[in-house]
């Protein structure tokens, strides 16, 4: 992304007598930056899988108007997480991709206990990877509209790790969502493993439902603090 210069600064490095090193300093990027992304996206074959009407005829259309949406709201970064799927998503990867927008590759899993997780894996990742990546989870029945997994949530997260992915708890306050779906010692080993890196709610933090929110802060605290020790 271009480093925009405040006025006095692009002055400077337009000047002939500033020195080359000061120039390209000054144009050089400004480190990291934040970006908008929408991590939990599914593709056409999704809605109609589970006969969910989305207004739309047609792949082609449904496509072209997702990366509409994604450029109309500032989207940079996709994933795409179908249920233990990735070949229906490869047509709409292509669409994004084309129009400029990072795609991770990924699918949404259901762990043995009945939890859901997002797992992202680098963009570039090639279909066949992706479903090796799929097919490491243990599924129980590839058909299923979705499929739930052999292996537990802490499993799948060392699979996911070790095959270079990242995860994150979905939707963890509603059905299907870890806080939901675990209790007492076994919600909290899950919570704060190690592999755990994110957990996505359904809204702003002041949506939280008030038994959740105060495990929403100090898991947010608590991740803060392992990351910059």
């Amino acid at each position: 992304m271009k480093k925009l210069l405040d006025p006095m600064l692009a002055t400077l490095a337009a000047h002939g007598g500033t020195p080359q090193g000061i120039k390209d300093a000054l144009t050089s990027s400004a480190g990291s930056q934040y970006v908008k992304c929408a991590f939990q996206v599914n593709p056409f074959a999704y809605g109609s899988r589970h006969s969910k009407t989305n207004g739309f005829k047609d792949e082609d259309q449904y496509n072209d108007a997702m990366v509409k949406a994604c450029q109309d709201n500032g989207v940079h970064v996709v994933a795409l997480t179908d249920h233990f799927r990735f070949d229906d998503s490869e047509n709409l990867r292509a669409k994004l991709e084309e129009s400029g927008i990072k795609v991770f590759p990924g699918f949404e899993a259901n762990s043995a206990e009945g939890v859901h997780i997002l797992c992202l894996f680098p963009p570039g990742t090639s279909g066949t990877d992706m479903n090796e990546n799929v097919g490491a989870c243990d599924i129980r029945n590839r058909d299923d509209p979705s499929p739930i997994a052999r292996k537990g949530f802490e499993e799948i997260l060392e699979v996911v790790n070790e095959r270079g992915g990242i995860t994150i708890s979905a939707h963890v306050t509603q059905s299907s969502g870890l806080l939901k779906v675990f209790s007492g010692q076994t919600r909290m080993n899950a919570w704060k493993s190690p592999l755990h890196l994110a957990a996505a709610i359904p809204g702003p933090l002041g949506d939280v439902p008030t038994e959740y929110r105060t495990k929403c802060d100090d898991w947010r605290s608590w991740r803060w603090q392992v990351h910059n020790r």
